[in-house]
């Protein structure tokens, strides 16, 4: 299990009009090897997670906040 404020490293890319995207917050497309931060971690029995990771540009300013599984990123 992964953690919040866990940096992770995506593991395929993620176009910008994914379905695991938030609506009203922006999103480019995110490429595999992206890094973002874990922001909320989800569970409903304890073994299966899905994960809040928002990713952000060198001024700080969010890329996109996408849900996604611990398949599709890895701690770094």
């Amino acid at each position: 299990m992964l953690h919040e404020n866990d940096a992770v490293k995506l593991k395929h890319n993620v176009p910008a009009n994914s379905p695991t995207t938030w609506r009203g917050v922006p999103l480019v497309d995110l490429a595999a090897g992206d890094i973002g931060t874990i922001v909320m971690v989800y569970t409903n029995d304890s073994i299966h997670y899905e994960y809040e990771v928002e990713f952000v540009d060198e001024d700080g300013v969010t890329r996109g906040l996408v849900t996604l599984s611990e398949e599709e990123i890895e701690l770094i």
